[in-house]
């Protein structure tokens, strides 16, 4: 027979038994609070837009010149006067001149220096005095490289070299001829009066002669001293 006492006994046994599974599954069950932070929002994932990549870095040297380099860079007109290594005889020249830069194989390893080589064909003209009488002379120089110093300043130094061909009414000389090939090599300076006209200022020194294809064949070297104005129109 169950007596009242039993029945308590057991009620309170039952009691604790499920008060101490109540705390069991309060503990293992995760905090929704924690739920909630460590989960991401499958929409907010789905909608969240990707990184944009970093930009890639600009070329230096058309970022910071922003210049053209093809075509033509440069053209002018230079008066000369020459007195030559023989007394009596000096001339008086009036020359033409244009330029552009070299494939990019070779000017873009000198750009990075602020260099610039140039092809820069000559023709020219001149009057020559010789004492007793005078003559005239004109010629072309297709092979002709210059190479200058212009990272933008005021005062553009470059030199300058070549080869081409000539006529010369200058006789008596031991020339061998009136078609002489004629080589120099000089110096000079641009002074910019605008962004793009200057003013050259430069002394070169030619040799003539015809390769020995006529003797005699003395030659004959002539100091120039040049000056002129030339436009540099993508500077």
């Amino acid at each position: 027979m169950i007596t009242i006492e039993d029945s308590t006994h057991r009620c309170s046994g039952l009691f604790l038994l499920v008060a101490v599974i109540t705390l069991l599954l309060s503990v293992a069950a995760p905090s929704p609070v924690g739920a909630d932070a460590g989960a991401a929002d499958p929409i907010e994932v789905a909608t969240e837009a990707p990184e944009a990549a970093p930009a890639a870095p600009q070329d230096a040297a058309a970022a910071s010149l922003g210049e053209d380099r093809t075509g033509l860079q440069q053209w002018g007109v230079l008066g000369t006067y020459g007195p030559s290594s023989r007394s009596g005889i000096f001339i008086l020249g009036l020359y033409g001149r244009a330029a552009w830069l070299l494939p990019d194989i070779v000017d873009e390893p000198l750009r990075e220096y602020d260099l610039n080589l140039k092809w820069a064909p000559e023709v020219w003209v001149g009057w020559v005095n010789r004492g007793p009488g005078d003559a005239f002379e004109g010629g072309v120089s297709p092979i002709v490289l210059k190479l200058d110093y212009d990272a933008g300043q005021r005062f553009v130094p470059y030199g300058i070299g070549g080869l081409g061909a000539m006529y010369t009414g200058l006789q008596g000389q031991q020339l061998g001829g009136p078609f002489e090939f004629a080589s120099f090599i000089g110096v000079g300076l641009h002074t910019f009066l605008t962004d793009t006209l200057a003013l050259t200022l430069s002394w070169r020194i030619r040799h003539i002669s015809n390769a020995g294809i006529k003797q005699p064949n003395r030659g004959l070297n002539t100091n120039f001293f040049m000056v002129g104005l030339e436009s540099f129109p993508k500077r």
